[in-house]
């Protein structure tokens, strides 16, 4: 196998990264969402006693700004109520500025403060 094989890079790398998702998000329950036969996202779910947290929430590059992460929080807040939660939360870099404006345009708000990010919540099943 030469040098550069994809296959074989692909595997070093993908190997040790679900090993690592699987310890980072153990006891979360996680979704993919497709476009055709590509996964366009991934979103995690963990369950506190009030709130449900999102553990995690990606869309796949060049499927970004086609309303794939509004959707998936939608969902979330509908999954939230239907479990009787009373919060939605989620944790996002403080340099990730275009998720901070998108959680705030949802109606998220900033309760934390953490080295590298902030915990952000948003009140649910007032509608």
């Amino acid at each position: 196998m030469p040098f550069g094989d994809h296959q074989f890079l692909y595997s070093l790398v993908t190997v040790p990264y679900v090993l690592v998702a699987e310890l980072i998000f153990f006891r979360t329950e996680r979704y993919f969402i497709r476009s055709g036969t590509t996964v366009a996202g991934v979103v995690a779910f963990r369950g506190e006693p009030d709130s449900l947290f999102i553990a995690s929430l990606g869309v796949a590059k060049e499927c970004r700004r086609f309303g794939i992460a509004t959707y998936i929080l939608r969902y979330a807040e509908r999954l939230a109520v239907r479990l009787g939660k009373k919060w939605l939360e989620l944790s996002v870099l403080k340099g990730n500025a275009p998720a901070q404006r998108l959680y705030v345009k949802l109606g998220f708000f900033a309760v934390k403060e953490r080295h590298w990010s902030f915990i952000m919540r948003k009140q649910v099943g007032l509608h």
